[in-house]
Order: C-alpha cells, then structure tokens, then sequence
C-alpha cells in the first residue's frame, strides 16, 4: 500500500561515557557501528566559558575520541551523534546521545614563601628592574 509510510530506524551512540583524563582532556567512548562515522560535540556547562575555540577532539577509531585543550576544573556535556549517509536519510533518523564530564582539579600539595626578588611565574629566574632574566 503506497499510502502506507515506511518504518523509521533511529540510529544512535549507544554506551556512552566520558572520562576524565587530566586537567585539560576528556576520554569519550561510545559503542559504535562499523562504518559509521559520528559527530562529537562539547559544551562547557558554564555560560560565559570563552575556550571553545581551544578544544580539539583527537579521534581513535569511530568509538574513542579524546578532547583535549580544555580548562581545569570546568564541567561539560558532551554529545555523540550519528552522521547518516545519503541512502540512508529517507529510512533512518539520528538519535544523539549526551553525558556529562569534568576535567581535574590542581591540587595545590606545598605553598612556597615568598621570596622578594624571585617571580612565581618564571622558576629560575631573577626580577631587577622590572626585567626578568638570568642574572
């Protein structure tokens, strides 16, 4: 019967888990498809997060991805979302699948005093005159 409408497949990234790797790396796994690649997406979950254009998703295979180049500390949702071929889109839709991750804290295990003179940021280096260099 042509009035008939075919059944719709969904197509989605099943299993997945977000790890954390470091202060700035993400692991994302997800059971996949063979063949099949898949879009990956990160959103920081705070709304003034101005880093996005830092991230880059290192792919291992089209079920691993490692995000990389993102902040200490901050919480993100990331989702996992099929891409459907051209012979596909009349019969599938794609479902996306999101979780939620938080990159590591730096836990602060030692305070050195300060020593006037030395800077905190540049180890080894002497301040005079508002030069820094290896006197």
């Amino acid at each position: 019967n042509a009035d008939v409408p075919s059944e719709i497949t969904t197509v989605s990234a099943h299993d997945l888990t977000v790890s954390t790797i470091s202060v700035s790396c993400l692991k994302v796994e997800w059971e996949s498809e063979p063949d099949r690649d898949y879009y990956v997406s990160c959103t920081a979950h705070d709304d003034d997060y101005a880093y996005a254009d830092n991230m880059y998703f290192n792919f291992k295979g089209n079920d691993l991805c490692y995000i990389t180049g993102l902040r200490e500390g901050t919480e993100y949702t990331v989702t996992v979302e099929p891409i459907l071929s051209d012979d596909e889109k009349d019969d599938f839709t794609a479902v996306s699948a999101s979780a939620d991750g938080k990159t590591e804290t730096v836990e602060v295990i030692y305070d050195f005093p300060h020593e006037d003179g030395w800077t905190n940021c540049y180890a080894g280096d002497y301040q005079k005159n508002n030069v820094i260099g290896n006197y």
